[in-house]
């Protein structure tokens, strides 16, 4: 989208940052409501409109599975982890 900017990989080799958004029900919702939450979800990615968002820079959609979303989460949480303990990070 800019193409005049410098990639950020030129300045912190191996910098990498994903952003991602998910949709999360409670534990022990029934199997039949996530597979209709997960359909429809996929139905509304995959019309034009979304795309135009996309486009215009709001992101491309990624549909994952249940069990790959989990492990993205996992990744972050680990990768994430090390990052706050390794520069001190705090909640006050």
């Amino acid at each position: 989208m800019l193409p005049e900017l410098p990639p950020i990989a030129e300045f912190y080799p191996g910098y990498e940052v994903t952003i991602w958004q998910g949709l999360f029900a409670p534990a022990g919702t029934a199997p039949a409501i996530l597979a209709r939450l997960r359909a429809e979800t996929n139905a509304v990615l995959a019309q034009a409109d979304v795309a135009e968002l996309a486009a215009a820079g709001s992101g491309e959609p990624y549909v994952t599975s249940p069990t790959e979303f989990t492990a993205c989460i996992r990744g972050d949480y680990e990768r994430y982890g090390k990052l706050i303990k390794a520069i001190g990070i705090s909640v006050d």
